[in-house]
């Protein structure tokens, strides 16, 4: 294909098949009608010069690797019907400054392309249709209310890689189950989980040495979790007296089954006590 090739597609074009423009280098826009309902995977992998596309509304589904090494896009539009976006949709795509996601009253599910290495405060708050997300392992941390409030989402799996999760960043996701922490976590900011309610079981590796306050506040279904922190923790559970702690490299419960630690050594290292830290801690 010629070097600024532009095509238009005619109207009545029902899909684009897989692989349709493939290592397409030359192709700098192109035209898609509304009537196109489906676009294949890989459809326009590899055309590095093709610098923006318009996405027809009738399209439900955005393929595996269907924009995959498109360095030159720039911004994507991602319509209303749109509930699935594959994996590897946007891999390579290292000029994409923007991309905007429809809200509304769906489930959706998207995977981050593995070329992302940060995502940006609030990024996607308040998305209480998101259900699940794939979280590239080059992200070297989970910034500030990142989902916050995304209600729909039942689990999540942060890879190796990252090294910390900011404050707020799964608040309020009310429908979380389960989440998995990696061993290369190192911190995890206050009120990370706050009000995760149906969150039940979580589990936490060697390589955290901080955990803010407020983390797993009102995690009220939260039943077993261990704290290997080096730094003085200590993590109430606000209605059932449940009380988590870590003291030094020793790590305490008090749980529902009657099981009481009621004595508390904080040792020599601790500095300071952060507000509210034995808040609710009733036995």
């Amino acid at each position: 294909m010629p070097d600024n090739t532009r095509i238009v597609i005619d109207e009545g074009t029902l899909s684009i098949s897989s692989g349709a423009f493939t290592d397409c280098r030359g192709l700098t826009s192109i035209s898609i009608p509304n009537s196109v309902i489906s676009i294949g995977s890989s459809a326009f992998e590899n055309c590095s010069s093709l610098i923006s596309v318009f996405i027809p509304n009738n399209i439900t589904k955005i393929e595996e690797s269907t924009f995959y090494g498109c360095s030159g896009l720039t911004s994507v539009t991602i319509p209303n019907n749109v509930t699935i976006i594959g994996s590897s949709a946007f891999d390579g795509c290292s000029s994409l400054a923007s991309v905007t996601i429809p809200m509304k009253n769906q489930m959706f599910s998207i995977s981050i392309p593995q070329s992302v290495t940060s995502i940006g405060r609030l990024a996607f708050a308040g998305c209480s249709s998101l259900v699940s997300i794939t979280i590239p392992n080059n992200l070297g941390a989970i910034s500030e209310r990142a989902f916050q409030d995304c209600a729909g989402l039942t689990s999540v799996n942060i890879p190796d890689g990252v090294k910390s999760i900011g404050i707020y960043a799964f608040s309020d996701c009310k429908g979380m189950v389960t989440a998995t922490i990696p061993n290369s976590m190192v911190s995890i900011g206050s009120h990370a989980f706050l009000n995760c309610s149906r969150l039940t079981s979580i589990t936490i590796p060697n390589s955290i040495t901080s955990i803010g306050t407020y983390a797993f506040f009102n995690c009220n279904n939260l039943n077993t979790i261990l704290i290997p922190v080096t730094d003085f923790a200590v993590f109430c559970k606000s209605n059932n007296n449940e009380i988590i702690t870590n003291l030094g490299n020793v790590v305490k419960l008090i749980d529902s089954e009657g099981v009481e630690i009621k004595d508390f050594v904080i040792p020599n290292s601790v500095t300071s006590i952060s507000s509210y830290t034995f808040n609710n801690c009733c036995i």
